[in-house]
């Protein structure tokens, strides 16, 4: 799971807010790729934007079909500041006493 975290003040600008995107057609986002690769309007549509606000939060699950980032935007008055936490679950099998691994 992704987890960010908006620290944006009273006045901040919306339009810092997160841009959620789906792959256009079949082409599938890879997110365990060992270099992280930048998608570009014809790998992408923007299916939502969640607005850079005071108390906001955003939790999803990236997958094969989804991916988010900020939208261009010019100087700014002021930083972009979040909080972003990466959880990841691993699911490992018992072994023979029963018992997961460490």
């Amino acid at each position: 799971l992704t987890m960010l975290v908006y620290l944006a003040d009273d006045d901040a600008d919306p339009g810092l807010g997160t841009v959620l995107y789906a792959p256009r057609g079949d082409r599938p986002i890879l997110p365990d790729e060992p270099t992280p690769r930048i998608y570009g309007e014809a790998d992408v549509v923007p299916v939502h934007r969640v607005d850079f606000a005071p108390n906001r939060a955003l939790v999803f699950a990236p997958t094969a079909r989804s991916l988010h980032g900020v939208a261009p935007v010019g100087t700014t008055p002021r930083p972009r500041r979040l909080l972003q936490l990466q959880l990841n679950v691993v699911t490992a099998e018992p072994n023979d006493s029963g018992a997961s691994p460490a």
